[in-house]
């Protein structure tokens, strides 16, 4: 949990511990999820909560590999 100016972020997985590394410019990269750092697959969620009254604008950065794995006329999903 992240609190400033009436502002709390709540970053919580759904199985196992969250977890956080920072390998930006490597092939671990730099990400938040749980321990297995595998990603997360279909049965687990990531989930960021926001609370605050002053909340207009969230900037969500992913690192990840898929696009790379994608075909060339694929787009990325939107989240």
């Amino acid at each position: 949990m992240y609190t400033e100016d009436g502002v709390t972020i709540t970053t919580e997985v759904n199985t196992g511990e969250l977890a956080a590394w920072n390998g930006a410019g490597s092939h671990v990269g730099a990400g938040i999820g749980n321990e297995s750092r595998q990603g997360l697959d279909t049965n687990e969620m990531l989930t960021v909560t926001v609370e605050g009254e002053d909340v207009n604008q969230i900037t969500f950065q992913l690192d990840a590999w898929a696009a790379i794995l994608m075909k060339p006329a694929e787009t990325p999903p939107k989240c």
